[in-house]
């Protein structure tokens, strides 16, 4: 059955006991609403990986998204899956891993910091201090090398804490270094502490 707006509007649940209940549209291959007991319907996406694995991708919520965009987000995803090999819903996953740099610095002094340094307390100050106060909410690949400058001279002029700001600018460069490894950040990522020369240390 080809999917309409008004076959939509008029579907209801009719699973028992929370299972997933899905209308299935016959125009474009594993593209569905999927409707729940609340009455809320979303559209999704079923595909399988190039390992065979079956996914279901939530595209998005019907009445946020038209049925048309729906349609036009799917065959994009489809396209990912069938000549880039991609897996949408697992690109989806990444983006949303760590995307904030409180979530990188929280990773770094877990993974790193803690088990590797004794100073690590010094890398916990400098980040509940300076880093998260400017960028905690921020996504990490959104730090600019801009971003890193500022707070280097605001530490470093503006303070008179030269040393300081070195320590906070290695700090930043090494945690961008190891957000790539991580995947927090493209591996084509500009460490945006690369650049901004430390200040002369009196």
């Amino acid at each position: 059955m080809k999917l309409t707006k008004r076959t939509i509007d008029a579907a209801t649940y009719t699973g028992a006991n929370n299972a997933r209940c899905v209308l299935w549209d016959s125009e474009i291959p594993g593209f569905g609403v999927r409707l729940f007991p609340s009455g809320k319907k979303s559209f999704v996406l079923s595909y399988r990986t190039g390992g065979g694995t079956k996914r279901l991708l939530t595209i998005g919520t019907y009445g946020v998204l038209t049925l048309d965009l729906a349609r036009t987000q799917a065959r994009a995803e489809l396209a990912k899956v069938e000549t880039q090999g991609t897996d949408p819903l697992a690109e989806r996953e990444k983006e949303r891993r760590g995307e904030t740099v409180s979530e990188l610095c929280a990773a770094y002094l877990e993974r790193y910091a803690k088990p590797r340094k004794k100073s690590w307390k010094d890398d916990q100050r400098r980040i509940n201090q300076r880093i998260l106060p400017r960028w905690g909410s921020m996504k990490a690949r959104s730090v600019s090398r801009a971003d890193v400058a500022k707070l280097h001279s605001a530490i470093g002029t503006k303070e008179g804490k030269p040393y300081e700001a070195n320590r906070v600018r290695e700090l930043v460069a090494k945690m961008f270094t190891l957000a790539k490894t991580w995947g927090f950040v493209p591996d084509d990522h500009a460490n945006p502490a690369v650049g901004v020369d430390d200040l002369r240390e009196v």
